[in-house]
């Protein structure tokens, strides 16, 4: 496993309580359901807001507090091997969760420790594993959309779409019915204004999903396939190889040993 979970909770702040500053060698992950508050670091200060998680890696000093309504939050705190794990982050950072499968998966953590069914720590680990994932993709779907703003709106909104739902069925009357454009136009009207055919952008979008996958969660290259939207492995392996220049297997091993 990648992470030890050591400590998951619900933890109940009473109005205008305060944590003195302090630091662990571990990461700290918040989640505010209840009330409001200010995280405060040596480099800024973080209003604590409901359905937002707040990322503190180790040896970052700081404190928290809560404001007149008080404040519930769930908190984890997980020893992580930090080598080659694009997920987690250096510096204090705020990650807006609300109404997120990322969301779902972090209350998901508090409901097995709760339960503590036989194999809870295990299932606790891969459950950030997957929270990690969810994140690692927000922050790619949010970049990329920043990217988009160089299109008209109409194909901004096209690749939107597309790189929303990569994983699901995508056939071509769906993408022209969100451009408002009968097929054939649509078709001649994306290649000119992204520089490739809708095809060859999904294939992309797929490959380098598959290849954060590949590097940063335990699936097998079957699993992998499948989660970005693959109906065969032999389809993906032949894909892969020809946009990346190796297969799937050679890209895992090569990066394991970078």
């Amino acid at each position: 496993m990648k992470y030890t979970v050591r400590w998951v909770a619900s933890c109940v702040y009473k109005p205008n309580m305060s944590i003195v500053p302090h630091s662990h060698d571990f990461y700290q992950y918040l989640y505010v359901k209840k009330g409001s508050g200010e995280l405060q670091t040596n480099e800024k200060r973080l209003p604590l807001e409901i359905g937002k998680i707040y990322v503190l890696p180790p040896f970052i000093q700081h404190s928290i507090e809560s404001f007149d309504e008080g404040m519930t939050t769930y908190e984890l705190k997980f020893h992580a091997n930090r080598e080659n794990d694009t997920a987690l982050s250096e510096t204090p950072v705020t990650i807006d969760l609300s109404g997120t499968h990322a969301e779902s998966v972090f209350k998901g953590m508090f409901n097995e420790t709760a339960n503590m069914h036989p194999m809870y720590k295990e299932m606790l680990s891969l459950k950030l594993e997957e929270l990690h994932l969810c994140m690692t993709r927000a922050a790619e779907l949010d970049e990329s959309k920043k990217k988009t703003s160089s299109y008209s709106q109409t194909f901004s909104d096209v690749i939107y779409y597309m790189e929303r739902n990569y994983a699901s069925e995508m056939s071509l009357k769906t993408l022209a019915d969100i451009a408002h454009m009968e097929k054939i136009y649509f078709l001649k009207k994306f290649k000119a204004e992204v520089g490739t055919t809708p095809v060859n952008y999904l294939r992309r979008l797929r490959i380098n999903q598959s290849k954060n996958l590949l590097i940063n969660s335990d699936f097998n290259v079957t699993q992998i396939a499948e989660a970005v939207g693959f109906q065969s492995i032999h389809h993906f392996s032949n894909v892969f190889k020809k946009l990346v220049g190796m297969t799937p297997t050679e890209y895992k091993e090569q990066s394991s040993n970078v």
